[in-house]
């Protein structure tokens, strides 16, 4: 499968944890910056017993802040104090690696070079709002690239549903047929994009065991690769 050419291209939704910005290694370094051992079992059991209590496609069963107050009840130790504070230097030291990282892989210079070219841009994700607008405030806080940010929390499902990729291309009327999905997961990204339409193109540029010689799609291994279709 051949993606259209970049010339033809008027709008690109692009996935925003490990396609825009690697998410994974912030999530670790910031836990471990607060004092929070990722792979602890306490940790561990926090998340599990969000995730059991609220299904694993709910929205909310990636909130740090509910995976903390967990965490803080299993060693006795919850107040709303102490919550938050663990939350809000969480939520500092993730916004400051996302925003290094971004400098450090030279994406303003790419997405200077889309806008150029009048190409809609548009962020849809999973997670909450809160946590996807802090890390977009340290990508782009002035939304000098980005038309739209689409959460899974605002829509009520998680991708791959299809209400989020339609919720998605309302924000880039006109461009259905002439729009990328730019994304690392071959479920949850592109599969659905591509029933509706869309020219799906996986990146690996943050997860480098993806199992390339069983993919059907057009894979970049870097997001500035884009520029040569």
């Amino acid at each position: 499968m051949s993606p259209i050419s970049l010339s033809e291209v008027e709008g690109i939704i692009f996935d925003l944890d490990d396609t825009l910005i690697d998410s994974s290694s912030g999530y670790v370094a910031a836990l471990r910056e607060v004092g929070i051992a990722p792979d602890s079992s306490d940790y561990l059991l926090s998340k599990k017993i969000v995730k059991s209590r609220l299904g694993n496609s709910h929205p909310n069963s990636h909130n740090r802040l509910l995976y903390f107050k967990e965490w803080l009840t299993i060693q006795n130790s919850f107040t709303p104090r102490r919550l938050l504070e663990i939350m809000e230097a969480y939520e500092s030291k993730l916004t400051d690696y996302i925003a290094e990282q971004w400098d450090s892989l030279g994406r303003d210079e790419l997405f200077s070079i889309l806008v150029e070219r009048r190409i809609a841009m548009v962020v849809l994700t999973n997670e909450n709002l809160r946590t996807q607008l802090l890390k977009m405030r340290a990508i782009d806080p002035e939304g000098k690239y980005f038309r739209a940010i689409v959460t899974s929390e605002e829509v009520g499902y998680e991708k791959p549903h299809f209400s989020m990729f339609e919720a998605a291309l309302k924000t880039m009327v006109g461009t259905k047929l002439k729009c990328l999905m730019i994304g690392d997961d071959e479920h949850t990204d592109l599969a659905p994009a591509e029933k509706l339409g869309l020219t799906p193109i996986l990146t690996v540029e943050f997860n480098k065991m993806t199992t390339l010689q069983t993919t059907a799609y057009p894979v970049v291994d870097k997001l500035t690769q884009i520029l040569e279709f």
